[in-house]
Formats: C-alpha cells, sequence, structure tokens
C-alpha cells in the first residue's frame, strides 16, 4: 500500500509540473494546448517511470489511476464521491479511506514558477524543456518535443526522476470510474 502512495504522490506532481507551460516571445506559453487539457475537466495521462507504467483519468472531478508495476501487478485508485478507493483486482480487494482533499481536477499549480528554459537530452534526444521551481530544493523540468509533452525530469532531494509521457489526450473511456461489486472491502 505504501508504493501506493508513493506513485500517487508522484503522479501528482507530474500533473502538478504538466500544468506549468514555458513562455514563448509573445507571453502565451509555449504548451498552451497541454495546459488546457490538464486544466480541464477531462483528461487522460499515461507515462512511464522505472518500470512502472501509471495512467490517469480524471471526468466530472472523479479520478482514477491504474499502476502497472515491471512484474504485472496492477492496483488501481479511484477518487470519487469523497473518498479513495484503492483496488487490487487479482485478490478482489478494495481499500476505502477519506480523500485528503476532495475529488478535483485543481491541481497546486501555484506551487512552482517558471525559472529558466535550456536543452538537455531526455529519452534519447536532445529537446528544449522549461524549469519550474518552488523556490526551494523541488525543480521539474518540462520536455517539449514538437508541440507534445514529451517527460518531465523531477529534480528532488539530490535526485533526478524521468517520467516519459506516452499518451495526453481527452479520451476517458466510460466505465473507468466504476466501484467493483462483491470485492472485500477494508475502510482505512
Amino acid at each position: 500500500m505504501m508504493k501506493l502512495y508513493k506513485f500517487r504522490g508522484l503522479l501528482l506532481i507530474l500533473l502538478t509540473a504538466a500544468l506549468l507551460a514555458g513562455c514563448s516571445g509573445d507571453g502565451k506559453p509555449a504548451s498552451a494546448d497541454i495546459f488546457d487539457t490538464l486544466t480541464g475537466d477531462t483528461y487522460h495521462l499515461k507515462g512511464t517511470f522505472g518500470g512502472i507504467t501509471m495512467e490517469a483519468y480524471c471526468k466530472d472531478g472523479m479520478t482514477a489511476m491504474i499502476i502497472e508495476d515491471s512484474s504485472g501487478d496492477v492496483t488501481r485508485m479511484i477518487n470519487r464521491d469523497g473518498k479513495n478507493h484503492g483496488i487490487n483486482d487479482a485478490e478482489r480487494l478494495m481499500y476505502i479511506y477519506e480523500a485528503d482533499e476532495p475529488p478535483s481536477v485543481a491541481l497546486p499549480s501555484a506551487d512552482l514558477a517558471y525559472v529558466v528554459s535550456g536543452e538537455s537530452d531526455f529519452n534519447g534526444k536532445t529537446l528544449p524543456y522549461d524549469e519550474y521551481s518552488d523556490g526551494g530544493e523541488v525543480k521539474v523540468w518540462l520536455f517539449i518535443d514538437g508541440n507534445s509533452l514529451a517527460g518531465l525530469r523531477i529534480l528532488e532531494d539530490g535526485e533526478s526522476n524521468d517520467i516519459t509521457i506516452l499518451i495526453l489526450d481527452k479520451n476517458v473511456p466510460d466505465g473507468v470510474f466504476d466501484l467493483p461489486e462483491g470485492y472485500d472491502e477494508t475502510e482505512i
């Protein structure tokens, strides 16, 4: 369960960083479409990090996250109706606990501010990035390839973690926020 919290936090950092865009010469964010998608009410984001595949969906104030680790184990997290639901389909278990915050698509973008733009190697390519920082130890590099979000580099506490973005769109399938029936439930 601790692994789930860690990746949930990583996804929140990823989504927060993706909300922040560099500025072009005319003052308009270079990644305005990405910003509009992630600040809207509906999106689908899929990325990889260290052998883990994360997929997040947001629609109508509900969020769902699917995490698959390198061994193929899948965990789902659904945030709806003021509660988080950690779901293990293989064992037919669901952990339910109060959400720290109400379900929302609003992310704390005010925590990070634009610092500088540059270029760096990311996923085998030299790409432009915009750096954002919280003014302290956290730095996020937002990599853009053409008009698409290619990935993020999160620099924190002397560590660097790259997240490759595979999909960013508004395609949210029906049923992704449905809770399973007949599972053993544990309130935490």
